[in-house]
């Protein structure tokens, strides 16, 4: 466990103040492992083709939607999303099966899943 320790001075008198750095093995909070996989425009923004990203164990597919969109900025959000919601033109495979089949959006995460954010598919 870490432990930073700060000592206040209050009327002539030392006081001991500690504080503890709690990482999630200590409070019980179980962290999942989540490998992003970007193609074209966000991986244009993320300067990566693929990440690894680290969420609260229970997650959806929303959140780490949402994680991307705060990390990546205005553009990845204008991407991401369309009139406030997930954009339904952009395909999202969790382990290479469509989101779409299974919740959608509020698809939970696993640890070790690996999702590809598909950008729409266009031609003629």
């Amino acid at each position: 466990m870490n432990c930073l320790r700060f000592l206040s001075r209050r009327n002539d008198k030392f006081k001991a103040l500690l504080y503890f750095d709690f990482s999630p093995d200590i409070v019980g909070v179980q962290i999942l492992r989540v490998k992003v996989r970007y193609f074209t425009t966000l991986r244009e923004l993320a300067g990566t083709a693929e990440e690894e990203v680290e969420m609260k164990s229970g997650a959806s597919l929303a959140s780490l939607i949402e994680e991307i969109a705060g990390k990546y900025g205005k553009a990845a959000r204008d991407y991401l999303y369309h009139e406030g919601k997930v954009d339904p033109s952009i395909y999202f495979l969790v382990n290479g099966a469509s989101a779409k089949a299974s919740s959608g959006v509020d698809t939970e995460l696993k640890d070790g899943d690996t999702v590809a954010i598909i950008p729409p598919i266009g031609g003629g």
